[in-house]
């Protein structure tokens, strides 16, 4: 190995499976995340980046998925894995948080209440799975 951690976790690989209903979000978030990597890519100049490289790889995997009712096999770097994850888990928690707010006013039924509780809880489970098969974790 290197020695240089940053550069380690780019040779490791990390699979996880996304659920079908999820796969449309990881797209975006994955748009999103080459644009980032792109733009810190250039600020270091010319030559090949690993990490923009590793995005667009998870690019490619994630646009061969064309059954919209499918789950995803994403295959990367833990650390580009679990920055999905982690996405997906915010946008969740957002999702829900607004959906709470509407029913409270009363613009949001009890049914769109308990797919957004549902749509959170699936993408912390997603974030539990990611942690596991990486051997990370705050506690």
């Amino acid at each position: 190995m290197s020695g240089n951690a940053r550069d380690d976790n780019m040779l490791r690989t990390l699979i996880v499976s996304i659920p079908a209903e999820d796969v449309t979000a990881v797209r975006e978030l994955l748009a999103m995340l080459r644009a980032v990597k792109a733009e810190a890519a250039a600020r270091l100049g010319p030559g090949p980046s690993r990490e923009l490289e590793a995005v667009e790889e998870l690019i490619r995997l994630a646009g061969a998925c064309c059954e919209p009712s499918a789950s995803l096999e994403l295959a990367g770097p833990p650390g580009l894995i679990r920055d999905v994850a982690y996405g997906l888990l915010l946008d969740g928690v957002d999702a829900l948080a607004e959906v709470c707010r509407a029913y409270e006013d009363g613009q949001s039924s009890l049914t769109d209440l308990t797919r957004a509780g549902e749509a959170a809880a699936r993408r912390v489970a997603l974030m539990k799975r990611v942690e596991e098969r990486d051997g990370w974790s705050a506690e």
